[in-house]
């Protein structure tokens, strides 16, 4: 299993290779989509201006497409808003005619209008189908594959993307469905676990307002009239690894599913802390890969890497 990480900025690529990375997918928001259609119509559900979220300029793009070419680390451009109106169709069809001049072949895609207008105009990019979808079952990954198509000089839908929801049991049987071996499937396994579901979520996901999922609430009967609201004390969360979600114990259940690659979420987050959970992965992936059952491997696993202190914030 190749693992898959998030990148905020151009200058934490080389950091991010280096920690083990086998691929970097990031956001990049250049300043006339902000002029012409506003900060709160995202083009990739990160509506940050002012922090190292992702990259603003072309000639950054540029910079980091001849980082790419001599690392041979490949980077993924993240376009995963839900929808999009036919002006912005427009304008991202041409962005990505432009970047793939650079040489960036792939994109993280959410909505399915986008890629019918990219197949449309016969725009022959790689497409990395985002959790946000929300792909559930068998049928929807069929429609995914029928929509996108194989055919060259078109879009093809080269990986599809578990969202946060799903089951290994799930994605086992969706992955085991398909005779064709030619699809990658990628989860989610470290960082921002999220108990909504992404692709029912319309909430924005930027600094300057908390997440709606971390907004302090309680379910509880209200009496009629009445809105009771409490401040509920955060959890006690140790520090460690996968302190806002992990999943390293379910690595032997994510391979025997079929699952090729593993998402480190982390747009935003410090290069440090991000090149440290790389560098988690791979020494979980290592014991995995000499272990000879999964008790073994968790074992193992825990021993190296978490000593007493775990997280309890667990993916699966």
């Amino acid at each position: 299993m190749k693992i898959t990480a998030g990148m905020g900025s151009v200058e934490d690529y080389e950091m991010l290779v280096q920690a083990g990375a086998d691929e970097i997918f990031c956001g990049y928001v250049p300043f006339d989509w902000n002029q012409k259609f506003g900060n709160l119509m995202p083009l990739n559900r990160r509506e940050v201006m002012y922090y190292h979220v992702q990259v603003n300029v072309c000639e950054d793009m540029k910079l980091l497409a001849n980082m790419m070419k001599d690392m041979h680390v490949p980077v993924a451009i993240t376009l995963n808003a839900l929808y999009y109106t036919e002006e912005q169709l427009k304008w991202i069809g041409d962005t990505i005619l432009r970047l793939m001049e650079l040489g960036f072949r792939d994109y993280i895609i959410a909505d399915i209008g986008l890629v019918l207008y990219l197949r449309e105009r016969r725009i022959p990019c790689y497409i990395h189908m985002s959790g946000e979808i929300g792909e559930w079952n068998e049928p929807a990954i069929r429609m995914i594959r029928e929509i996108c198509g194989q055919n060259a000089g078109s879009p093809q839908c080269k990986r599809i993307i578990f969202h946060r929801k799903n089951s290994i049991e799930d994605m086992e049987s969706m992955i085991g469905a398909f005779e064709e071996k030619d699809m990658e499937y990628e989860a989610f396994l470290m960082n921002e676990m999220c108990h909504f579901t992404g692709g029912f979520c319309n909430s924005l996901h930027c600094d300057e307002m908390v997440h709606i999922c971390q907004l302090p609430y309680r379910i509880a009967p209200v009496k009629e009239g009445s809105l009771p609201v409490k401040q509920q004390q955060e959890s006690d969360i140790q520090e460690c690894i996968g302190d806002t979600g992990c999943g390293l114990c379910a690595l032997w259940a994510l391979q025997r599913a079929g699952v090729s690659h593993l998402k480190i979420v982390g747009r935003g987050k410090s290069p440090e802390a991000m090149a440290a959970d790389i560098k988690a992965v791979r020494k979980a992936l290592s014991i995995l890969e000499v272990s000879q059952t999964q008790e073994i491997f968790q074992k193992q696993m825990k021993k190296e890497l978490f000593g007493t202190k775990c997280s309890l914030q667990c993916y699966y």
